[in-house]
Protein backbone atom coordinates (compact mmCIF):
# COMPACT_ATOMS: atom_id res chain seq x y z
CA UNK A 1 0.00 0.00 0.00
CA UNK A 2 2.73 2.53 1.13
CA UNK A 3 4.50 1.89 -2.51
CA UNK A 4 1.31 2.39 -3.86
CA UNK A 5 1.30 6.13 -2.51
CA UNK A 6 4.46 6.81 -3.11
CA UNK A 7 3.96 5.89 -7.06
CA UNK A 8 0.64 8.22 -6.78
CA UNK A 9 2.68 11.16 -5.22
CA UNK A 10 5.46 10.79 -7.73
CA UNK A 11 3.19 10.33 -10.48
CA UNK A 12 1.59 13.75 -8.99
CA UNK A 13 4.87 15.47 -8.89
CA UNK A 14 5.56 14.13 -12.25
CA UNK A 15 2.29 15.50 -13.62
CA UNK A 16 2.88 18.48 -12.02
CA UNK A 17 6.25 19.15 -13.42
CA UNK A 18 4.56 18.11 -16.85
CA UNK A 19 2.20 20.79 -16.63
CA UNK A 20 4.90 23.29 -15.62
CA UNK A 21 6.68 22.30 -18.50
CA UNK A 22 3.66 22.53 -21.13
CA UNK A 23 3.36 25.76 -19.43
CA UNK A 24 7.13 26.85 -20.57
CA UNK A 25 6.45 25.14 -23.72
CA UNK A 26 3.51 27.79 -24.59
CA UNK A 27 5.60 31.03 -23.59
CA UNK A 28 7.31 31.24 -26.50
CA UNK A 29 3.95 31.58 -28.62
CA UNK A 30 4.22 35.29 -27.24
CA UNK A 31 6.68 36.05 -29.54
CA UNK A 32 4.01 36.11 -32.60
CA UNK A 33 3.64 40.04 -30.93
CA UNK A 34 6.40 41.95 -32.69
CA UNK A 35 4.17 40.35 -36.03
CA UNK A 36 0.73 42.24 -34.40
CA UNK A 37 2.98 45.20 -34.71
CA UNK A 38 4.80 44.89 -37.67
CA UNK A 39 0.84 45.08 -39.15
CA UNK A 40 -0.21 47.60 -37.48
CA UNK A 41 3.03 49.40 -38.85
CA UNK A 42 2.07 48.22 -42.33
CA UNK A 43 -1.62 49.46 -41.87
CA UNK A 44 -0.35 53.12 -40.77
CA UNK A 45 2.05 53.11 -43.51
CA UNK A 46 -0.64 51.97 -45.92
CA UNK A 47 -3.29 54.32 -44.35
CA UNK A 48 -0.60 57.55 -44.43
CA UNK A 49 -0.36 56.71 -48.33
CA UNK A 50 -3.76 56.67 -48.75
CA UNK A 51 -3.73 59.91 -46.69
CA UNK A 52 -1.13 61.33 -49.18
CA UNK A 53 -3.01 60.35 -52.38
CA UNK A 54 -6.50 61.85 -50.99
CA UNK A 55 -4.50 64.99 -50.35
CA UNK A 56 -2.64 65.21 -53.62
CA UNK A 57 -6.22 64.66 -54.89
CA UNK A 58 -7.51 67.09 -52.99
CA UNK A 59 -4.69 69.33 -54.08
CA UNK A 60 -5.09 68.59 -57.43
CA UNK A 61 -8.90 69.06 -57.48
CA UNK A 62 -8.18 72.05 -55.73
CA UNK A 63 -6.25 73.30 -58.95
CA UNK A 64 -8.50 72.22 -61.18
CA UNK A 65 -11.44 74.38 -59.64
CA UNK A 66 -9.22 76.87 -59.82
CA UNK A 67 -8.44 77.40 -63.35
CA UNK A 68 -12.20 76.83 -63.66
CA UNK A 69 -12.81 80.02 -61.82
CA UNK A 70 -9.29 81.89 -63.30
CA UNK A 71 -10.72 81.02 -66.60
CA UNK A 72 -14.23 81.78 -66.06
CA UNK A 73 -13.36 85.11 -64.68
CA UNK A 74 -11.11 85.47 -67.36
CA UNK A 75 -13.41 84.64 -69.95
CA UNK A 76 -16.56 87.03 -68.09
CA UNK A 77 -13.51 89.83 -68.10
CA UNK A 78 -12.62 89.08 -71.58
CA UNK A 79 -16.62 89.13 -72.65
CA UNK A 80 -17.07 92.45 -70.48
CA UNK A 81 -14.02 93.67 -72.08
CA UNK A 82 -15.14 93.37 -75.37
CA UNK A 83 -18.36 94.45 -75.21
CA UNK A 84 -16.95 97.00 -73.39
CA UNK A 85 -14.72 97.61 -76.40
CA UNK A 86 -17.05 97.10 -78.79
CA UNK A 87 -19.45 99.80 -77.13
CA UNK A 88 -16.54 102.27 -76.87
CA UNK A 89 -15.57 101.76 -81.16
CA UNK A 90 -19.23 101.79 -81.77
CA UNK A 91 -19.61 105.18 -79.85
CA UNK A 92 -16.09 106.69 -81.60
CA UNK A 93 -17.58 105.34 -85.23
CA UNK A 94 -20.84 107.33 -85.00
CA UNK A 95 -18.88 110.14 -83.53
CA UNK A 96 -16.55 110.03 -86.55
CA UNK A 97 -18.81 109.56 -88.77
CA UNK A 98 -21.37 112.37 -87.19
CA UNK A 99 -18.10 115.08 -87.47
CA UNK A 100 -17.88 113.52 -91.32
CA UNK A 101 -21.47 113.97 -92.14
CA UNK A 102 -21.33 117.90 -90.32
CA UNK A 103 -17.86 118.47 -92.45
CA UNK A 104 -19.44 117.11 -95.84
CA UNK A 105 -23.00 118.73 -95.20
CA UNK A 106 -20.59 121.92 -94.63
CA UNK A 107 -18.55 121.17 -97.52
CA UNK A 108 -21.23 120.58 -99.59
CA UNK A 109 -23.10 123.92 -98.98
CA UNK A 110 -19.47 126.15 -99.44
CA UNK A 111 -19.44 124.88 -102.54
CA UNK A 112 -23.05 125.34 -103.45
CA UNK A 113 -22.27 128.59 -102.54
CA UNK A 114 -19.34 129.39 -104.50
CA UNK A 115 -21.31 127.76 -107.41
CA UNK A 116 -24.18 130.41 -106.60
CA UNK A 117 -21.31 133.13 -106.60
CA UNK A 118 -19.55 131.91 -109.73
CA UNK A 119 -22.80 131.44 -111.69
CA UNK A 120 -23.70 135.02 -110.41
CA UNK A 121 -20.59 136.45 -111.35
CA UNK A 122 -19.71 134.71 -114.62
CA UNK A 123 -23.57 134.66 -115.80
CA UNK A 124 -23.31 137.08 -117.89
CA UNK A 125 -20.28 135.72 -119.52
CA UNK A 126 -21.47 132.19 -119.98
CA UNK A 127 -24.97 133.79 -121.42
CA UNK A 128 -22.42 135.80 -123.58
CA UNK A 129 -20.59 132.21 -124.47
CA UNK A 130 -23.65 131.12 -125.32
CA UNK A 131 -25.26 133.62 -127.85
CA UNK A 132 -21.77 133.43 -129.58
CA UNK A 133 -21.56 129.56 -130.24
CA UNK A 134 -25.49 129.81 -131.22
CA UNK A 135 -25.19 132.59 -133.22
CA UNK A 136 -21.29 130.54 -134.71
CA UNK A 137 -23.72 127.89 -135.16
CA UNK A 138 -26.33 129.47 -137.57
CA UNK A 139 -24.24 131.66 -139.13
CA UNK A 140 -22.70 128.95 -140.50
CA UNK A 141 -26.26 127.43 -141.70
CA UNK A 142 -27.18 130.88 -143.26
CA UNK A 143 -23.79 130.98 -145.23
CA UNK A 144 -24.95 127.37 -146.62
CA UNK A 145 -27.96 127.98 -147.37
CA UNK A 146 -29.19 131.64 -147.59
CA UNK A 147 -32.69 129.94 -147.32
CA UNK A 148 -31.97 129.58 -143.71
CA UNK A 149 -32.04 133.13 -142.64
CA UNK A 150 -36.29 133.68 -144.04
CA UNK A 151 -36.66 130.97 -141.75
CA UNK A 152 -35.61 132.69 -138.98
CA UNK A 153 -37.66 135.79 -139.72
CA UNK A 154 -40.67 133.87 -140.63
CA UNK A 155 -42.34 134.78 -137.34
CA UNK A 156 -42.14 138.74 -138.03
CA UNK A 157 -43.73 137.93 -141.44
CA UNK A 158 -46.86 136.53 -139.78
CA UNK A 159 -47.06 138.83 -137.47
CA UNK A 160 -47.55 141.78 -139.66
CA UNK A 161 -49.26 140.09 -142.52
CA UNK A 162 -52.88 140.95 -142.92
CA UNK A 163 -54.75 141.55 -146.04
CA UNK A 164 -54.39 145.45 -147.56
CA UNK A 165 -50.84 145.06 -146.33
CA UNK A 166 -47.56 147.09 -147.95
CA UNK A 167 -44.18 145.40 -146.90
CA UNK A 168 -40.71 147.65 -147.14
CA UNK A 169 -38.03 144.93 -147.00
CA UNK A 170 -34.66 146.18 -146.62
CA UNK A 171 -31.57 143.58 -147.03
CA UNK A 172 -28.56 142.74 -148.80
CA UNK A 173 -28.84 141.98 -152.10
CA UNK A 174 -28.03 138.28 -151.27
CA UNK A 175 -31.60 137.72 -150.08
CA UNK A 176 -33.14 139.40 -153.18
CA UNK A 177 -34.26 136.63 -154.80
CA UNK A 178 -35.59 134.34 -151.78
CA UNK A 179 -37.25 137.06 -150.67
CA UNK A 180 -39.10 137.67 -153.88
CA UNK A 181 -39.87 133.95 -153.81
CA UNK A 182 -41.12 134.51 -150.35
CA UNK A 183 -43.24 137.04 -150.88
CA UNK A 184 -44.82 136.07 -154.25
CA UNK A 185 -46.04 132.63 -151.93
CA UNK A 186 -47.39 135.10 -149.19
CA UNK A 187 -49.44 136.81 -152.21
CA UNK A 188 -50.99 133.95 -153.01
CA UNK A 189 -52.68 133.18 -149.36
CA UNK A 190 -53.33 136.94 -148.41
CA UNK A 191 -55.18 138.95 -150.38
CA UNK A 192 -53.89 142.33 -151.80
CA UNK A 193 -50.45 141.79 -150.87
CA UNK A 194 -48.19 144.34 -152.12
CA UNK A 195 -44.17 144.52 -151.35
CA UNK A 196 -41.08 146.17 -152.10
CA UNK A 197 -37.77 144.62 -151.28
CA UNK A 198 -34.61 147.79 -151.15
CA UNK A 199 -31.50 146.05 -151.71
CA UNK A 200 -28.90 148.26 -148.91
CA UNK A 201 -25.36 146.89 -149.09
CA UNK A 202 -24.77 148.29 -145.37
CA UNK A 203 -27.36 145.75 -144.24
CA UNK A 204 -25.69 142.79 -142.89
CA UNK A 205 -25.44 138.85 -144.06
CA UNK A 206 -27.72 138.16 -140.83
CA UNK A 207 -30.42 141.53 -140.53
CA UNK A 208 -33.72 142.12 -141.85
CA UNK A 209 -35.52 145.06 -141.57
CA UNK A 210 -39.21 144.88 -142.43
CA UNK A 211 -41.18 147.75 -142.49
CA UNK A 212 -45.17 148.07 -142.64
CA UNK A 213 -48.18 150.02 -142.61
CA UNK A 214 -48.82 149.23 -139.43
CA UNK A 215 -44.67 149.09 -137.75
CA UNK A 216 -41.00 148.77 -137.85
CA UNK A 217 -39.82 145.36 -137.40
CA UNK A 218 -35.66 144.62 -137.13
CA UNK A 219 -34.35 141.04 -137.35
CA UNK A 220 -30.58 141.01 -135.79
CA UNK A 221 -28.89 137.49 -135.22
CA UNK A 222 -27.09 138.42 -132.09
CA UNK A 223 -29.85 140.16 -130.71
CA UNK A 224 -32.14 137.68 -131.32
CA UNK A 225 -30.15 135.07 -130.13
CA UNK A 226 -30.04 137.21 -126.75
CA UNK A 227 -33.46 137.75 -126.17
CA UNK A 228 -34.16 133.89 -126.73
CA UNK A 229 -31.24 133.66 -123.91
CA UNK A 230 -32.47 135.94 -121.44
CA UNK A 231 -35.99 134.35 -122.29
CA UNK A 232 -35.24 131.08 -121.11
CA UNK A 233 -32.93 132.30 -117.97
CA UNK A 234 -36.47 134.62 -117.41
CA UNK A 235 -38.24 130.66 -117.03
CA UNK A 236 -35.89 128.88 -115.19
CA UNK A 237 -36.01 131.84 -112.49
CA UNK A 238 -39.26 131.69 -112.00
CA UNK A 239 -39.07 127.69 -111.62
Amino acid sequence: MQLSNKNLVKSNVISSIEEKRKIVTKMPESRGMPKSRNNLGQMGKQQRESLEVLKETIIESAKVEANKIRDKAYKDGEREGFEKGYQDGKNEGQKVATELIEKARKNYKDIAADIKCYEHDKRDEIFEFAVEMAEMILRHRIDEDAGELLILVEPIFFKLEKPDQTFIIHANERYHDLIVKKMEEKRSEVSRLRYTIINDSKMGLYEINIESSDSLETFNLKNELKKYVNSVEESVNEL
